[in-house]
């Protein structure tokens, strides 16, 4: 049997409060993880966010502020249930700010905005 491990880390997301999209969290089989480490860095390298909980939920905000659109650097270490593996994953998402989010929202997914 081929089990499922299959993760998802958004690449964008909008922290602007209108319920789609808010928050950067693991998507997928999040059942099948028994540890994680999840680190996210600003441009300039410093951590603006880090957590050990499977189903955690990140709002964008960094020291009580949220932070402006920006390209950031993430990490994640993800150890399987099953001790399947033990997996590194790297890359960056991008915080869009409540402007661009809108203008995206009217060019791409509204028909009543178009």
């Amino acid at each position: 049997m081929i089990k499922n491990y299959d993760l998802f880390i958004p690449n964008v997301f909008t922290p602007n409060g209108d319920g789609a999209n808010d928050v950067f969290q693991l998507l997928g089989n999040l059942s099948a993880l028994k540890f994680i480490e999840m680190r996210i860095f600003n441009r300039i390298g410093e951590k603006v966010f880090e957590s050990n909980n499977i189903y955690f939920t990140w709002d964008g905000s960094y020291k009580g502020k949220m932070l402006e659109p920006q390209v950031l650097v993430y990490t994640l270490n993800a150890v399987f249930i099953d001790n399947h593996s033990e997996e590194l994953f790297k890359g960056t998402a991008f915080v869009i700010g409540p402007e661009l989010a809108l203008k995206l929202h009217q060019l791409y997914s509204c028909a009543c905005c178009g």
